[in-house]
C-alpha cells in the first residue's frame, strides 16, 4: 500500500494549478459533455476505505475511448475531512461513477460529489493508472443527484436529447462544499452551454 500512496501523491503534486473546471465556473452539464474528449461509465471494482483508495473498471464508453480499462483513485490530503468521509460513505463495490476527460484533465462524478485531477495515464500500459484527486464543489451547479441517474442523463444528452437534471446552487465553499445549498432542477442539453439560471431553471425543490 505504500506504493499506492507514493504514486498517488506524486500524481497529485505533479498536477498543474488549473483543475478541470477552473476556467469554466460555473457551467452546465451540457458544456461539460461537449468539451470532454472522452466520457466513460465506470464502476468500483474494489476499494480500501482505510487507505482512501478506490479501483474503478470501465463499464461503457459514452464518448470517445477511455485510455485504460482500469484506474485507481487515491483520495489525497487535498480533500477536506468531511468530503473524504462523504465520498467513502458512498463508495461500495459495484457503485457507478462517470469519468469525464478533457485533454489530461479528469473529473469523476459520483452524483452528489465530484473529484478532479490533472495527469495523463502512464506510458507503460501494464502500469496501473493512479490519480490523486481533490473535490471540486463547482460541479454541483451542473449536477447533484445519484450517480446512476447521472450516467443516464449523460447518455441522453449525448444522443441529442434535452433532459431535466438536479443541481445545487450556492457559494462554492460556504454552501456547495458543505452540501447545504439550494436544490433545484435544470434543463440541460448540448445546446445549453452557458450557465443561465433564468433560462434553464425548472423548479426549486422543497427542503
Amino acid at each position: 500500500m505504500r506504493s499506492i500512496f507514493a504514486m498517488g501523491f506524486l500524481v497529485f503534486v505533479h498536477a498543474s494549478s488549473h483543475a478541470y473546471i477552473d476556467a469554466y465556473r460555473p457551467e452546465t452539464l451540457g458544456a461539460v459533455c461537449q468539451r470532454a474528449n472522452t466520457i466513460t461509465i465506470v464502476k468500483i471494482e474494489k476499494l480500501s476505505k482505510e487507505k482512501g483508495v478506490i479501483v474503478y473498471r470501465k463499464v461503457k464508453d459514452l464518448k470517445g475511448t477511455c485510455p485504460r480499462e482500469v484506474f485507481r483513485e487515491f483520495l489525497s490530503s487535498a480533500h477536506e475531512p468531511l468530503e473524504r468521509e462523504r465520498y467513502l460513505k458512498w463508495a461500495e463495490e459495484g457503485k457507478l461513477a462517470v469519468l469525464f476527460r478533457h485533454q489530461e484533465r479528469q473529473a469523476i462524478g459520483i452524483g452528489e460529489q465530484w473529484t478532479v485531477n490533472d495527469g495523463a495515464p502512464p506510458k507503460d500500459p501494464s502500469e496501473l493508472w493512479t490519480i490523486g484527486t481533490r473535490t471540486e464543489p463547482w460541479f454541483l451547479k451542473n449536477y447533484c443527484g445519484s450517480s446512476e441517474d447521472l450516467a443516464k442523463a449523460v447518455e441522453e444528452l449525448l444522443a441529442g436529447k434535452e433532459v431535466i437534471v438536479p443541481a445545487m446552487l450556492g457559494d462554492r465553499d460556504k454552501e456547495l462544499r458543505k452540501m447545504i445549498g439550494r436544490r433545484v432542477s435544470f434543463r440541460a442539453s448540448l445546446k445549453r452551454l452557458d450557465f443561465n439560471l433564468e433560462r434553464d431553471l425548472v423548479v426549486e425543490e422543497k427542503k
